[in-house]
């Protein structure tokens, strides 16, 4: 079984899919501090003539040091009319405007109370439009028991033994965290995703990498970016 494990992102790059696309099960570590300025409550998208914005998720504000499965939703619809006013100018360009927001609006008509759940079904909307045959679970409701964690990269080698895994998979922007010999002697195969990203038509002079899986949604449209999903190599930990 292949395992991967990543917080729980708000509508996340390519990547993220290419790596759920890989493993047998996909687990959102919720047990994490909180980060205002990380992944879990915004992404990016285009601005209407040129460069990039956020998109959000609303939030209430968090206690200092919350971890992330403690971030409540807003339930003032507000934020939600904002996002898709945001991707209004798509539709003089993307030939997918229309099902791409079709999408969003059906990962978000879920009552969610939690940050972490309101991402699990966002995912899962997505993953299920892609053909992506991964369980994703939450971390937090899983019950595992776990041995002695010494080091961040600990968590992952913990969880897939918790879990049976055979294999743990990681985008290698986390590589330096990860001890190899402690996986070797797990009898735990380690690995590294590496994602070929190619740019693709925006439909305008300058391509802006590392969007969200929104604007390649728009613009690729799901047969597309079925063949980039497969784009990747794995390099052994």
């Amino acid at each position: 079984m292949k395992l991967a494990i990543m917080q729980p992102y708000f509508f996340p790059y390519i990547g993220y899919f290419s790596l759920m696309q890989y493993a047998d099960e996909f687990i959102l570590f919720d047990t994490a501090q909180y980060d205002r300025k990380g992944w879990m409550n915004r992404n990016r998208v285009l601005k209407p003539k040129d460069g990039w914005q956020y998109i959000r998720a609303g939030v209430v504000k968090p206690p200092f040091q919350a971890t992330i499965k403690d971030v409540e939703v807003e339930m003032d619809h507000a934020w939600k009319e904002m996002l898709i006013r945001q991707l209004e100018h798509y539709k003089s360009s993307a030939p997918h405007f229309e099902e791409t927001v079709e999408l969003i609006d059906a990962g978000l008509s879920n009552p969610a109370s939690t940050l972490t759940e309101l991402n699990k079904q966002t995912l899962e909307t997505i993953r299920d439009r892609l053909d992506i045959q991964c369980p994703i679970k939450i971390f937090s409701e899983m019950s595992l028991e776990l041995g002695d964690v010494q080091h961040a990269g600990q968590w992952a080698l913990r969880i897939s033994e918790a879990v049976g895994a055979e294999e743990y998979v990681n985008p290698p922007g986390g590589k330096d965290i990860f001890e190899p010999q402690d996986f070797k002697q797990a009898n735990i195969k380690l690995s590294f995703l590496n994602n070929n990203l190619t740019d693709y038509d925006q439909h305008r002079g300058h391509f802006e990498d590392g969007l969200s899986i929104i604007d390649v949604l728009m613009f690729c449209g799901v047969d597309k970016i079925k063949e980039m999903l497969s784009d990747f190599s794995i390099e052994a930990g």
